[in-house]
């Protein structure tokens, strides 16, 4: 009877059949519990580098233009909201021009194409339709408010209510 030993300390007893000799195998860190290949369940398989076999590239996103009649719009829309903040804070060097406003607009359609940036139909419209509101019954609010004020302030208060 005969005693092996490997380069790790381990012993090969081949005292029942000298003939038949098994390899032992160093450890090489991935094996699971009791020297198998096989991980216990409960560890999910160890990933491997890079992209999974058979994955695709993402699609680029496409570019949105926007149209001179967006920017025309926005352009007014900006106008109306630097008007509205003028007054409201009573600084009137807030207000813009046409000219500066539709500058304004192109500059953020641009920017907008460049980053893809792309607001879907029912957000879009909402937006618009709340900016188109305020344009219109914000200096009018405003102008109803400071008319009140000033007849409040000479006691001659005239506010329709309905």
């Amino acid at each position: 009877m005969s005693a092996t030993e490997n380069k790790t300390g381990e012993t090969n007893d081949s005292a029942e059949n000298e003939d038949v000799k098994t390899p032992i195998t160093e450890p090489t860190g991935t094996e699971g519990v009791g020297g198998t290949d096989t991980a216990p369940e409960s560890e999910p398989p160890k990933r491997r580098r890079g992209r999974p076999p058979g994955a695709k590239a993402k699609p680029k996103p496409k570019k949105t233009i926007y149209g001179g009649d967006e920017i025309g719009i926005m352009g007014r829309q900006l106008v109306g909201v630097h008007q509205i903040v003028a007054m409201v804070t009573g600084i009137p060097e807030i207000q813009i021009q046409e000219q500066e406003g539709a500058l304004l607009a192109q500059s953020i359609a641009n920017v907008a194409n460049e980053y893809g940036l792309e607001i879907d139909g029912k957000t879009g419209a909402s937006v618009q339709l709340f900016m188109t509101v305020a344009m219109i019954y914000g200096p009018r609010f405003l102008q109803f408010r400071a008319r009140a004020k000033s007849a409040q302030q000479s006691n001659d208060v005239t506010i329709p209510t309905n």
